[in-house]
């Protein structure tokens, strides 16, 4: 193997490491949780099965879910509407929460 296809391979490999273990607290930062009122205690995992423990959507506890976040449609979306769609909400049973209209718990104040 030549000295360029190593280093073409290496580079490969690490972007696709990075990718993999993405943390799930970076992609929701970039989906707009935070600017919907959500927030929570701890966040664990990679962003394609992670790990939400003590969640709340403004005062509203909503207590631990299993997230996971489908990068590309992340990175196409525009706006808070569609970012959001590419998340995906299960609670401790497994049942998925819809997210449509979620912007209803923003908080309000300063």
């Amino acid at each position: 193997m030549s000295r360029l296809t190593l280093i073409l391979v290496f580079a490969a490999s690490l972007v696709l490491m990075l990718a993999v273990l993405t943390p799930l607290r970076l992609v929701l930062g970039m989906a707009g949780a935070d600017d919907l009122g959500l927030s929570a205690d701890r966040v664990e995992g990679p962003f394609w099965g992670g790990r939400v423990v003590g969640a709340r959507a403004g005062v509203m506890p909503l207590g631990d879910l299993r997230v996971s976040v489908n990068p590309f449609a992340l990175m196409l979306a525009g706006d808070a509407a569609e970012r959001l769609s590419a998340v995906t909400v299960r609670d401790a049973s497994g049942e998925p929460i819809p997210l449509e209209g979620f912007a209803v718990y923003r908080p309000s104040g300063p």
